[in-house]
């Protein structure tokens, strides 16, 4: 996904929504180049930008996960 310069992780949240709107139920957490950080946080180009489910631990269950796509600035 390319988005514009000066974009914020919570316009590429949007963005994605109107994409997948399966997923605005889904919390996250998000992580730019491997640090979290704030849905505030402005996008440079060549970031990499993840949303991180909540994780929790001792149910067996692996779930099932998505790869939703790449985010690149232009």
């Amino acid at each position: 996904m390319e988005v514009p310069d000066g974009a914020t992780v919570a316009m590429v949240w949007e963005r994605l929504l109107l994409e997948r709107p399966d997923l605005a139920s889904q919390r996250y957490r998000p992580a730019v180049n491997q640090e979290y950080t704030s849905p505030e946080q402005v996008l440079a180009e060549g970031d990499e930008l993840v949303f991180i489910p909540p994780v929790s631990g001792g149910s067996g269950d692996r779930g099932e996960c998505q790869h939703v796509g790449r985010v690149e600035c232009a």
